[in-house]
């Protein structure tokens, strides 16, 4: 009895080591270089785009998509639009992003930016929020 309550310890131990080694994710995506187009803060109207240039390097074995996308005390800005990313290929590279708000009958405050990687299976594999200040009008 003794020996099986070894085992079953034994075998629990390795359960816990080797589990999370087998399920991780080693892929490894940066973003660098990030420049904002027009730079914050800025006062823009309506219709008016924000550029986002950026480097990014990618250990990923298939494309990567990079979104940013405004966001007003903590949810996506109104009426905003984006375009859709292309994909990304593995390996290092440079890339935008563009977004807009469309009229409105009050000012919008974009605090935040959303960047957000994905897999092109849309799979997040990475998220964090830019904190910006533009006033749409």
């Amino acid at each position: 009895m003794k020996n099986l309550i070894r085992l079953f310890i034994f075998v629990s131990l390795i359960a816990l080591v080797v589990m999370p080694i087998v399920g991780c994710d080693t892929s490894t995506v940066t973003i660098s270089n990030v420049v904002l187009t027009p730079p914050s803060p800025a006062t823009l109207n309506y219709g008016n785009y924000v550029i986002v240039n950026f480097d990014y390097s990618s250990s990923e074995t298939g494309n990567i998509l990079i979104f940013t996308m405004p966001r007003t005390n903590g949810v996506p800005s109104p009426n905003y639009v984006i375009f859709p990313p292309p994909d990304y290929p593995p390996g290092q590279g440079s890339g935008y992003s563009q977004f807009r708000l469309q009229s409105q009958s009050d000012q919008v405050i974009v605090d935040q930016l959303h960047l957000l990687i994905q897999r092109t299976d849309y799979t997040v594999i990475y998220e964090t929020f830019i904190p910006v200040n533009y006033i749409f009008k």
